[in-house]
């Protein structure tokens, strides 16, 4: 029996690890996780200077809401199991 919080806390960290974690939705969890590597490498390649990409508020809130929904969806699935 995995444990949903620790579930949440990779997902709402690393979208994807929750899953992956949990067992359920694996394949879901590697795509989030794989998309998220390639979001990284693309912001870190784009500049030098990449203060303008983590300024952006817009950005950070829509980072926090998608952080959110995926813990809380894996925390459901992990409590339903």
């Amino acid at each position: 029996m995995k444990n949903p919080w620790v579930a949440a806390f990779l997902n709402f960290f690393i979208s994807g690890l929750g899953y992956i974690y949990s067992g359920r939705r694996t394949l879901f969890g590697v795509l989030l996780v794989a998309s998220e590597l390639i979001l990284l490498v693309w912001i870190l390649r784009a500049s030098d200077d990449i203060r303008p990409y983590f300024s952006d508020i817009w950005m950070i809130v829509a980072g926090l809401i998608a952080s959110v929904a995926f813990a809380v969806d894996v925390y459901r699935e992990v409590k339903e199991a």
